[in-house]
């Protein structure tokens, strides 16, 4: 295998949409934060509703910039079961900029 995550396979992710976004939920299972990113990116922009479900796990990631883009792309989607998960992860979040994205986001969550 050769580089993974680079701007061909990101800029393909970033394309899909409709009924192919579900495929890019396995992405999600991959560790380049990059790839992840633009897997979020993909089905927050295109995936349909129970899609988006298998964003919820990333508000955890180790990486903070997972996790602020999930956060940002479940509250742009409305995504209202994912409250538990960000009201857990506030908690212990020590990243300032993701504190505040999750913050934004419960506000519109919660609103």
């Amino acid at each position: 295998p050769g580089q993974v995550g680079g701007p061909f396979e990101t800029q393909a992710l970033r394309e899909i949409g409709g009924p192919a976004a579900r495929s890019v939920s396995q992405v999600l299972q991959r560790p380049e934060p990059e790839l992840l990113k633009e897997a979020v990116a993909c089905l927050a922009a295109h995936g349909e509703a129970g899609d988006l479900a298998a964003i919820v796990p990333l508000v955890g990631h180790a990486e903070w910039a997972v996790r602020a883009q999930a956060v940002a792309a479940l509250a742009e989607r409305r995504v209202v079961s994912a409250l538990p998960a960000i009201l857990r992860r506030i908690d212990v979040e020590q990243d300032l900029f993701v504190r505040a994205e999750m913050l934004r986001a419960l506000e519109r969550l919660e609103g």
